[in-house]
């Protein structure tokens, strides 16, 4: 049983989940027969906890509900699965609680990559601070709108390898009485009202042309789904409208980017006018087609559920006629009355003027990293209205990043159409404007030979296209080839394999992307022929697995699950590693960066930013670092440091000769004691010859520089590998280029020869590559 959670807090209950039913909730002050914590009489001052005895499979629930609290439903998305059973409790007058238990160390086996010895290193907190609840300790975290206004909270903590989790917006008094009560619950014994996503009967209730809307529902919570006309679906389960809150989205996404958005209604609501930042309107009249429940329902083929979508306000007219207005709620998916005596904002009046690319970010990077090593990255950044044609309507898009496998970053700015290569090339980085003839255009990847890969949407609902474009100097923006209808538009994403792009469903079992998953798209080089595969990185939530460069790591101790699947990210690094990001968008809406070395190791850190204030999606870079976006432009983070390699990286340079000597590397590598079973467990010496090259370069000095690392075969025993270095915080020199030539016929490798050359700041020498100095 599995769920997918689609608005920023479970809180909400928006979710996609599976299970069985049943029936009969509890009622308010209903005992289930487990004790509180309490005071072991036999060893005085030790607190036993009633959820010791919490096993897979377990609900987590209130022992006692405290007045006008009741159980309303149990959502069955997974009991004892990575995301866990959730029980949804409230009350006519009081502030809806979810509680649940995940689990966050399952293991599995695997053969598909050779396993390293794994060293669990501890996990720091990931929360703003610890409450006492009747003896025992909660992580607990408060969330603040941009007022300053505390709008959620959550408590947690972790219980025989499960995440217990409560959250609200309501006070967090509420929570920490529900939290000093919990009880685990066999599934066998938990008779309280279900739904699923999956089970139930369906029945329309309302239509947006031949887009049906279908529901089922209990106590007032309804699951919904959309239903397309080719027969796709898309569906989540949600929260229930109350009086103040009578208008609640339920689901956006059917179409790209949240195309339609469907939600429920109170009763007596005949129309909703939702209000965008600009002064447009977007109306929808809610209808009960079926004639089976209570409430009203609604679709819009507008994406309105979040803040980013630019509503700002709900007009709401009932069916007596009278109006109201309600605000957009902090986290989106619901509008909310004003209490007795406030008044809505309203930007109606007063048209906002169109965005700013270079606007302010939401987040002062500055302010948040502080201890941080970071600088900024060089890579320009820009945000504005963008023409949707598939959907005819403006969306706000920023520049995207995508990195190749050589580690260079390649931009696309949506406003101008410009894609640029982001390493410099003489004065200037290549770049060029994509062509206007490729409409709803979406950086995928960046490929192997300089060729990258854009998305192109077709009519809805069909799927999208592919299109391979060249990115080289003196061929820039030359179509390759065009790939027709190969991307889906529902929950998948489309990950990077090592030969090609492939299609991975949010549910699909295993590694993500697999390597038993044809490609959709196959890498294709300049000349249309089939490049070499580029390294693996694959990560497995359910058995808490990744898997990179043909090694594999358990990361038991983290502490972020990533909602939606998409929201995972691993990237292989130069040195035979890895580098991971894991963001949840609900909860505590915490990133957790998490680094593995080749000794099997694994470093964990929390990045000090909720979700929601990253404005974008994070940049993995394969020398261990990652983009985060910051206004306009981006930042590079450097958030591990680098272990030893055994040798300290001593280069003498002859500039005369352009070349360089690794003094002692020869002498070190003479004392190894390679084992006879194979080179490659000598890290780094014997790995691999990237990772040989960057060890012998040593790390880069400062997060502003990028380190690019290209392979060529010269020989059967002779490797030529490039490694260029550069953005150096310098005022002469930019950048250097070690080409090592690398023998492969000895235990580890040796270095036969590196040619070095530099490249120097505008106006202080030669842009290009030389084996001369700079001014």
């Amino acid at each position: 049983m599995r769920c997918r959670v689609l608005a920023l807090f479970a809180a909400l209950g928006l979710m996609a989940c599976s299970g069985d039913s049943a029936t009969t909730p509890a009622t308010a002050g209903e005992d289930i027969p487990v004790d509180e914590p309490t005071i072991d009489d036999d060893a005085p001052g030790i607190v036993v906890d009633p959820l010791a005895g919490l096993s897979e499979g377990d609900w987590v629930v209130p022992g006692v509900l405290p007045d006008g609290y009741e159980m309303i439903v149990a959502f069955e998305d997974g009991v004892g699965g990575p995301v866990g059973g959730r029980v949804l409790v409230g009350g006519d007058d009081v502030a809806e609680v979810t509680i649940w238990a995940r689990t966050s160390t399952d293991q599995g086996d695997s053969d598909a990559a050779e396993e390293g010895p794994v060293t669990a290193t501890e996990a720091p907190s990931a929360t703003d601070e610890t409450v006492d609840v009747a003896g025992i300790e909660w992580r607990a975290r408060s969330i603040v709108d941009d007022d300053g206004v505390v709008f959620a909270h959550w408590l947690e903590r972790d219980v025989n390898g499960r995440i217990v989790m409560l959250e609200t917006i309501g006070e967090r008094d509420v929570l920490i009485a529900l939290a000093a009560g919990l009880v685990p619950v066999p599934d066998d014994d938990f008779d309280v009202a279900r739904l699923s996503i999956d089970d139930g009967e369906f029945v329309t209730v309302a239509k947006l042309d031949e887009v049906e809307v279908v529901a089922h529902g209990v106590n007032g919570v309804y699951c919904v789904r959309i239903i397309a006309p080719n027969g796709s679906a898309s569906g989540s389960c949600s929260a229930r409208t109350e009086p103040r809150t009578p208008v609640v989205a339920v689901i956006s996404g059917i179409g790209p980017d949240g195309s339609f958005t469907a939600g429920v209604a109170e009763a007596d609501v005949a129309r909703i006018e939702f209000v965008t930042d600009g002064g447009d309107s977007i109306a929808v009249e809610p209808a009960e087609l079926s004639g089976t429940f209570e409430h009203r329902f609604w679709i819009t083929a507008e994406s309105v559920a979040f803040e980013r979508s630019g509503i700002e306000l709900a007009h709401i007219t009932y069916d007596n006629g009278t109006t109201t207005t309600a605000q957009t709620s902090a986290v989106g998916w619901r509008w909310v009355l004003a209490a007795e005596g406030e008044q809505p904002q309203n930007d109606d009046a007063d048209p906002a003027a169109p965005p700013d690319p270079g606007a302010e970010p939401p987040a002062d990077l500055a302010a948040a990293l502080v201890g941080w090593n970071w600088e900024f990255a060089g890579i320009g950044r820009v945000c504005g209205d963008v023409w949707w044609q598939q959907q005819q309507l403006n969306q706000r898009r920023c520049t995207q990043v995508v990195v190749d496998p050589q580690g260079i970053p390649v931009s696309y700015d949506p406003l101008d159409r410009r894609v640029t290569r982001e390493r410099r090339e003489g004065t200037e980085p290549v770049a060029f404007t994509l062509s206007e003839e490729y409409i709803d255009a979406s950086l995928l990847a960046a490929g192997p030979d300089d060729v990258v890969y854009f998305a192109l949407d077709n009519d809805w609902p069909s799927p999208s296209d592919v299109i391979a474009v060249s990115l080289t100097a003196g061929d820039t923006g030359r179509l390759i080839e065009r790939f027709s209808a190969l991307l889906p538009i529902f929950d998948a994403d489309v990950l990077a394999a090592p030969t090609g792009l492939v299609v991975s469903g949010w549910y699909d079992q295993g590694p993500r992307p697999s390597l038993d998953a044809p490609p959709v798209v196959t890498w294709v080089s300049r000349d249309g022929d089939t490049p070499s595969p580029i390294p693996l990185g694959a990560f497995d939530d359910a058995n808490n697995l990744v898997q990179a460069h043909n090694w594999q790591w358990r990361i038991d101790d983290r502490q972020v699950i990533a909602e939606q699947p998409g929201m995972s990210a691993v990237m292989p690094t130069f040195d035979g590693g890895f580098i991971a990001t894991y963001s949840e968008t609900t909860g505590g809406m915490r990133t957790e960066l998490i680094r593995g070395w080749r000794d099997g190791t694994v470093e964990y850190v929390e990045l000090p930013l909720d979700w929601t204030a990253l404005d974008g999606q994070l940049v993995l870079e394969p020398q261990g670092t990652l983009l985060v976006p910051n206004g306009d432009r981006f930042a590079r983070l450097a958030p591990f440091e680098h272990p030893a390699t055994g040798w300290d990286p001593d280069l003498r340079i002859d500039i005369d000769a352009g070349t360089v000597t690794p003094v002692g590397l020869d002498d070190y590598l003479d004392t190894i004691d390679w084992p006879i079973s194979g080179q490659s467990h000598v890290w780094p010496w014997g790995t691999s010859p990237i990772t040989f090259a960057n060890a012998v370069a040593g790390p880069p000095s400062s997060p502003a520089e990028l380190r690019t690392i290209h392979q060529e075969s010269v020989e059967d025993s002779i490797v030529v590998v490039t490694v260029t270095t550069e953005g150096f915080l310098d005022d002469s020199g930019h950048g250097t280029r070690l080409v090592m030539r690398i023998s492969l016929d000895q235990p580890g490798f040796r270095i036969e020869r590196i040619d070095w050359a530099s490249a120097c700041q505008p106006n202080r020498g030669h842009q290009d590559y030389q084996a001369s100095p700079c001014r």
